[in-house]
């Protein structure tokens, strides 16, 4: 057994109560501007048509290796928008398996994009498509309210992936499923509203 040991709990974000900050990546990849990058915007879009898909990543090497996850979900927030009427349909997590850069850009010439992971590398399928995901979702919620907190409950079995080996930690792409074709803004790490920025807890066995 572990010998006594005591669960703990950790969040990992850039949110003022954050326990560990530092350590997330997030922007998406639109169909429509191919090459562009949104690593510095304050929202992560997903949309169904045309397609927009959103990264986002925690580094977790704060979590000792040999850790046994107990639980672990993933806190994002809804943002409001000009024009933005609502959202029907349901985001669905998927697991990377492929590397990526969060770039330095919004709404200009980077990487990652539709096209590219990083400089000069393309993504095996463009926009992050089957190739460089695994194919079932690990996770979904259907947030239907802006301004909303949607917390997902994820299996354990994820996170332990990433904490006993961490170079399998790319992070989730966030993709919509959709009937209106309505695009979805959650908050991103650079978001001025710092109390909505994405997180992930992890409960643990050290």
């Amino acid at each position: 057994g572990a010998g006594g040991a005591v669960e703990q709990t950790l969040s990992f974000g850039e949110r003022p109560t954050s326990d560990v900050v530092g350590v997330t990546r997030d922007t998406h990849l639109w169909e429509d501007e191919p090459t562009f990058n949104y690593g510095t915007s304050g929202f992560i879009r997903v949309d169904a048509s045309p397609l927009d898909r959103g990264l986002l990543a925690f580094d977790l090497s704060s979590i000792p290796v040999t850790a046994t996850v107990t639980s672990a979900a993933l806190s994002l927030w809804t943002r409001t928008c000009f024009l933005c009427n609502g959202f029907d349909g349901t985001v669905e997590l998927h697991l990377l398996v492929e590397s990526w850069d969060e770039g330095s850009e919004n709404g200009t010439f980077g990487a990652a994009s539709w096209n590219q992971r990083v400089s000069f590398e393309s993504w095996s399928d463009p926009g992050a498509g089957p190739s460089s995901v695994t194919a079932a979702a690990v996770g979904a919620f259907q947030p239907a309210n802006l301004d909303t907190e949607y917390v997902t409950a994820l299996d354990v079995a994820v996170v332990q992936g990433w904490i006993s080996d961490p170079d399998s930690n790319h992070g989730f792409r966030l993709s919509a499923i959709s009937s209106t074709g309505d695009s979805i803004r959650l908050h991103s790490k650079q978001s001025t509203a710092e109390d909505w920025r994405p997180e992930l807890r992890v409960t643990y066995l050290p």
